[in-house]
């Protein structure tokens, strides 16, 4: 048996820079989560979301998602395998190691993307787990209590944690983009997927109803 599937010239770790306009990475970000959304409505998760795993056409901005290996359906009070998803990619509450992890594993995943197709390079470029919570922490601050049991941690896990500041995370991941040209609706979407606690990180379909792709 064969099967024939539709080419796919490229996909987003062989864009080339002169290729990623912001109309372009617009565009591709949403046929992404649009892939996305498909498979969470469907209670699937791919967890294995990265730039190599989305196929693209840069000519008219489709996007594919690929390489189904690692997807799962979850089932609510079902542990999970804790290695899984690139570590790049990787949602802090897999980092931590928390088993009962959600379908918000992807749309973690997917905000390191997007930033990734603006800036040309990794956001959080972790060397192990615990690098890469420290480069999280760097960038979007200390979790707060409530975020960590969210998480599926301690509370208290670090000393006097401090109530979670919107605009230090902006402040914060304005700073590590270091790319001035980035929208700031760009900014706000990412800030919406990249949030430590997984019931209010934006889901696929809520990002997909966000003002930066022109509703």
């Amino acid at each position: 048996m064969s099967l024939v599937l539709e080419y796919m010239p490229s996909s987003l770790d062989r864009l080339q820079p002169g290729d990623k306009t912001d109309s372009l990475i617009r565009k591709l970000m949403h046929n992404f989560l649009l892939a996305v959304d498909y498979l969470h409505k469907r209670g699937v998760c791919h967890r294995d979301i990265k730039p190599h795993n989305v196929l693209v056409d840069p000519r008219d901005g489709r996007a594919k998602l690929c390489d189904f290996g690692c997807s799962k359906r979850l089932v609510a009070g079902e542990p999970n395998i804790q290695y899984i998803c690139a570590r790049y990619y990787r949602a802090p509450e897999i980092a931590f190691g928390w088993p009962h992890y959600t379908l918000a594993i992807d749309t973690w995943s997917v905000g390191c993307v997007m930033a990734e197709l603006y800036t040309g390079r990794p956001l959080f470029p972790g060397k192990n787990s615990v690098d890469q919570l420290a480069k999280i922490v760097k960038v979007l601050g200390t979790p707060d209590a409530e975020e960590l049991a969210a998480m599926g941690q301690d509370p208290n896990r670090f000393r006097h944690p401090a109530r979670a500041d919107p605009d230090a995370k902006r402040r914060g991941l304005t700073e590590a983009l270091c790319n001035p040209d980035i929208p700031d609706d760009a900014i706000d979407l990412m800030l919406g997927l990249l949030q430590y606690n997984p019931r209010t990180r934006l889901t696929a379909s809520q990002a997909l109803a966000h003002p930066y792709f022109g509703h």
